[in-house]
């Protein structure tokens, strides 16, 4: 009987995990296809940048987990992986991040999985790089 209503209360537990989020799965899905890499090259205005930005790289995220880029304005490419990590802050939550590493291995960047607009991924807490999606491309 003890059992029975343990293994009831560790479902019921798991179940609301799941709810919670706890549990979610991310996947790449959001960030695949082609991608703007923009830098806002404005001064901030009243604390906040401007929605001046400019086109610095063309970036095409893969279903494997690759990516590739393109500089727009130097002859530079480059490719690597994008991998879902999670940042850590100091009250204990977590938030899923895509992380950027050209050559397997260095760092890029990094931008929450999570955005208020689905074609937009704001890289940094300042806004002054993001991801835009290339609507142009068919």
């Amino acid at each position: 009987m003890i059992k029975k209503l343990l293994s009831v209360i560790l479902v019921g537990v798991f179940a609301l995990a799941m709810l919670s989020g706890c549990g979610k799965k991310q996947d790449l899905t959001p960030i695949l296809g082609d991608w703007i890499y923009e830098q806002n090259d404005t001064i901030y205005t009243n604390g906040d940048p401007g929605d001046f930005f400019t086109e610095v790289a063309m970036v095409l995220v893969r279903a494997d987990g690759t990516f590739s880029a393109h500089w727009t304005f130097e002859d530079y490419d480059h490719e690597g992986i994008v991998k879902i990590e999670y940042e850590e802050y100091s009250d204990g939550s977590k938030v899923p991040m895509y992380s950027f590493y050209e050559n397997g291995n260095e760092f890029w960047f990094s931008c929450p999985c999570e955005q208020e607009d689905p074609d937009i991924f704001v890289i940094g807490q300042e806004g002054l790089e993001r991801l835009t999606r290339n609507m142009g491309q068919g």
